[in-house]
């Protein structure tokens, strides 16, 4: 929480620097793609190590000339899991060597925009959506299969390694996000290059947080 308090702190310092700069201008209707690291927190942090989100979306301006945007986002992270599920799931009789947490989140964020359009600049959002997180632990064990000799196209019986799932989990709930961004301008064609991070929280007994950090275009 207090990662979430520093952010709208830097956020509101941003806006305030920033002045009555809407005097251009931004584009009605915008996309964009975004790729980086994401990272746990909370409860999680205690199971899962650091890992990777993509996302996209749209971002929509019904009156261009206000700071004021609302945006659609789609993404997807993924977190493996650490030591500590492994040693969990040995005191719960599971037999496990790997495992890991995925999270899709479909989201609506009103976005208060600062800085000139064409210019550095920045937001702050906050939105809601739906979430659906998936947990797995699997264990590696023999399997029968086939070996093919890729020099001779032969293929015999073999005894292979594989993957068995030992326990899942998928769950949909609502949650919430706040996001902090500020974007560069590339080029003439209105394109910009961004950096944001962003908090989700999701609805569940014991909430589910993560952070991702990206680095994303609009077009």
């Amino acid at each position: 929480m207090r990662r979430l308090m520093g952010l709208i702190a830097a956020a509101a310092i941003g806006l305030c620097a920033a002045g009555p700069a809407q005097a251009q201008e931004r584009k009605p209707i915008q996309g964009y793609v975004a790729g980086g690291y994401v990272m746990p927190e909370g409860v999680a942090n205690d199971y899962l190590n650091g890992g990777w989100n993509i996302s996209g979306g749209t971002i929509l301006r019904p009156a261009p000339h206000r700071p004021l945007a609302v945006r659609f986002d789609l993404g997807y992270s993924y977190m493996g899991a650490n030591s500590n599920v492994i040693d969990k799931a040995a005191s719960h009789g599971l037999r496990v060597d790997s495992g890991y947490m995925s999270m899709w989140d479909l989201t609506a964020e009103g976005l208060w925009e600062f800085g000139h359009p064409g210019h550095t600049g920045g937001w702050l959002g906050v939105g809601f959506g739906g979430y659906r997180r998936y947990l797995e632990l699997s264990n590696t064990v023999v399997l029968p299969g086939y070996i093919c000799d890729p020099w001779w196209g032969w293929c015999y019986p073999a005894a292979v390694p594989g993957q068995v799932i030992a326990a899942n989990d998928t769950t949909t709930k609502f949650g919430y996000n706040v996001s902090v961004g500020i974007n560069f301008p590339v080029g003439h064609s209105g394109g910009e290059v961004y950096v944001e991070t962003r908090y989700h929280w999701m609805d569940t007994p014991t909430s589910t947080e993560y952070w991702p950090i990206l680095i994303g275009y609009r077009f």
